[in-house]
């Protein structure tokens, strides 16, 4: 590897973990769970299935991620008003609480970035990494 490839992956390191320290050390919850609590907010009531339908996963993996959900009193299971068989998921007050303040950590992060970089290096910013990205993704689908 030559000295400048060396340099742009030093960065390119050093870049993700400032990112990841700031965005995720004050997150009590992991990523999977923040996706299922989004699900759950935009959807009162779905059904566990409908969720699990939406990730992709089955129903048994995502009752191990509700039961912790529930356990942190993030969410509730309610019993369906039309059919008593079923339960729909709705976010409790300190869930949506938890995600509005994350929403506002995001936006805090991203008003950083904007006061670091002016708008034609964004733009670069973000055509590169959408470069990066997809062809990272290209790879990786050629390789399995």
């Amino acid at each position: 590897m030559s000295q400048k490839q060396e340099n742009m992956m030093f960065e390119f390191d050093r870049l993700s973990r400032v990112i990841r320290r700031q965005k995720h050390n004050k997150r009590p919850i992991r990523r999977g769970s923040l996706r299922i609590l989004n699900i759950i907010q935009d959807n009162p009531k779905i059904s566990t299935k409908e969720v699990a339908e939406r990730l992709d996963i089955r129903v048994s993996s995502l009752n191990e991620h509700l039961s912790l959900l529930i356990d942190k009193e993030l969410i509730v299971r309610t019993q369906n008003e039309k059919d008593r068989r079923t339960y729909g998921l709705e976010l409790t007050p300190q869930g949506s609480d938890l995600l509005e303040g994350l929403k506002k950590e995001k936006r805090a992060f991203y008003e950083k970035v904007e006061q670091i970089l002016n708008d034609e290096e964004r733009e670069t910013m973000t055509r590169l990494l959408r470069k990066l990205s997809e062809g990272l993704k290209k790879e990786d689908c050629q390789c399995q």
